[in-house]
């Protein structure tokens, strides 16, 4: 289904989605089901839908729960709910990139081969897609598998759970438990995300589509990168341009307007204070205080490499430094 997936896209079809782990026939595997449900994250349209099954015994529904009992494996509904909740943080992202979609007529998932059609290696590797413009998905589709090759194209990319930042080209033995599908972040990307309480992927933020419990924008900077992203409300773009200090740490993020108080997430920079529009920021020591903000101001997490800056809702662009 993934190279039909692919083959619609190649076609000019730039929204496509499956029945999650088959429409009809007996249940998959629960690892089989899990892979399914990860790639499924990162698709289009992500569903489970199955045919008619309740004269059945057993049932071969394609819930998770129906999934769990029949293959007594209690990693299934867990997993799925990470997933579940992975989809609901890349809402902003993907409403940006299907607006973009729409304009383009390029495929929301799209074939390597599609991106970048001088590097041949890609073509070995047909399962792989990006999805949008930043995000790098290599699914496994084989069962009993502990680790997955993936090609990562010539740049810098970096692991979406890790962060680890490797470059490319090269081929990687990707470590793949059945909880995990390799996703690469493409250096200079912006991703729009909406985050739970612990500002990380797969935390719950509920079923809401109209509106975001956290909006964050992780940054994954080089020397200058820009970002035109799609408030799905409003209809309107605003425009995000970083640019790097003389000694490589973030200097200077220009934002557009932003209906929502947001978040930014900047990978790799230790700043002593933080501006905005000149103004200096309250810097926070601890993650819980920095959470407990209601208005601005600034975390910096050793720990991930990353600095949380809080901002308030901006009706003009704004501009935030780093010192």
């Amino acid at each position: 289904m993934i190279l039909a997936g692919l083959n619609a896209g190649i076609s000019g079809i730039p929204f496509w989605g499956w029945d999650l782990a088959g429409f009809g026939g007996e249940i998959p595997s629960a690892e089989l089901y899990l892979r399914a449900t990860a790639m499924a994250a990162f698709c289009p349209i992500m569903q489970y839908h199955s045919e008619y099954n309740e004269h059945r015994e057993p049932c071969r529904d394609r819930t998770p729960w129906n999934i769990q009992e029949r293959t007594c494996d209690a990693d299934v509904i867990p997993v799925f709910r990470k997933y579940a909740n992975v989809r609901m943080n890349l809402l902003p992202y993907i409403y940006s990139e299907a607006w973009k979609s729409s304009q383009s007529g390029v495929p929301l998932m799209r074939a390597l081969p599609v991106e970048i059609p001088a590097d041949l290696a890609c073509r070995d590797y047909p399962y792989q897609y990006l999805f949008g413009d930043h995000l790098l998905v290599a699914p496994v589709v084989e069962e009993d598998r502990t680790s997955w090759p993936v090609y990562l194209p010539e740049g810098t990319w970096h692991s979406l759970w890790t962060g680890e930042t490797q470059k490319g080209p090269r081929v990687l033995d990707f470590p793949a438990p059945k909880e995990l599908i390799p996703v690469f972040v493409r250096a200079g990307a912006v991703l729009p995300l909406n985050l739970g309480e612990q500002y990380a992927v797969g935390d719950g933020v509920g079923n809401a589509v109209g509106c975001y419990r956290n909006l964050c924008f992780m940054l994954y900077s080089e020397d200058q990168t820009s970002y035109e992203w799609f408030d799905g409300v409003s209809s309107k773009t605003c425009t995000l341009r970083c640019e790097k200090g003389p000694h490589g740490a973030l200097a200077r993020i220009e934002i557009g307007p932003i209906r929502h108080t947001h978040c930014l997430m900047i990978k790799g920079t230790s700043p002593s204070a933080v501006r905005c529009d000149g103004r200096l920021l309250q810097r926070s020591r601890e993650p819980r205080h920095w959470r407990d903000l209601r208005q601005e101001g600034w975390y910096l997490n050793a720990e991930n490499d990353t600095l949380y800056v809080r901002l308030r809702v901006h009706r003009f662009r704004g501009v935030v430094e780093t010192v």
